[in-house]
């Protein structure tokens, strides 16, 4: 397996033909995005309001992800930090999609499935099979940036300036004008109270704990490639 894996690293027409492929799997899943805006009667709002949802920042960011690369970023420090963001990103909405969204929805879609489980498993395979990046761990509160600056703009913005055209616009939803249900407070029986032990106390533990995760088993995926390249 590690053999399989150092050959593929080592072509470049491999690697290239990896980043075609998630470039291509990643703009499927913007151009789906897009297409369901145009669906509705109010554009401007609903390519507002879809600009909202993690979902779509974390996509976005796997679509950035082989765009950076063609242009020569793959090798920058920043890049590096970036890239395993991104990773956490799109694991995480996968996870929450189909552990704690997907039950909400009436019905899960294509564009569902292509955002919430084609675009993470594609990213994910990529960046353990491709990339030989190494972060050491003191590093992993960077994947909390995302997160809290988000949970931040939900309170401060999107549902003060918003709420009431995330409600419109996505009105099957009961928590619609908190974007996601887990951050409404009407939905935890203790209220404001509830809401913050679930998000600080259980959720964003629970991505630092993922993230670290994620980033020992990288460094260890690349210590034994090296010690299988050198044998």
């Amino acid at each position: 397996m590690m053999e399989l894996l150092l050959r593929m690293r080592q072509s470049k027409s491999s690697f290239w033909l990896a980043t075609a492929g998630l470039f291509l799997i990643s703009s499927w899943a913007v151009i789906l995005l897009i297409l369901r805006v145009f669906e509705s009667d109010d554009i401007g709002g609903r390519l507002l309001v879809t600009s909202f949802y993690f979902t779509t920042q974390s996509n976005v960011m796997v679509f950035l992800i082989p765009i950076l690369i063609f242009v020569g970023c793959q090798h920058a420090t920043w890049f590096r930090r970036l890239a395993f963001i991104t990773l956490v990103n799109i694991t995480i909405t996968g996870l929450i999609f189909h552990i704690m969204l997907a039950s909400y929805m009436p019905e899960v879609d294509l564009m569902q499935h292509v955002l919430h489980t084609v675009s993470p498993l594609a990213y994910i395979l990529y960046y353990y099979g491709f990339t030989d990046h190494r972060l050491p761990i003191r590093q992993v509160w960077l994947v909390l940036i995302h997160p809290f600056v988000y949970v931040i703009s939900v309170y401060t913005w999107i549902n003060p300036f918003f709420g009431d055209l995330l409600a419109r616009t996505f009105f099957e939803f009961e928590s619609a004008r908190f974007v996601y249900p887990f951050f409404d407070p009407n939905v935890f029986p203790r209220g404001a109270w509830g809401l913050v032990i679930f998000n600080f106390g259980f959720l964003a533990p629970l991505i630092v704990v993922l993230a670290a995760l994620m980033m020992i088993g990288k460094n260890r995926l690349e210590n034994t490639l090296d010690q299988h390249s050198s044998t």
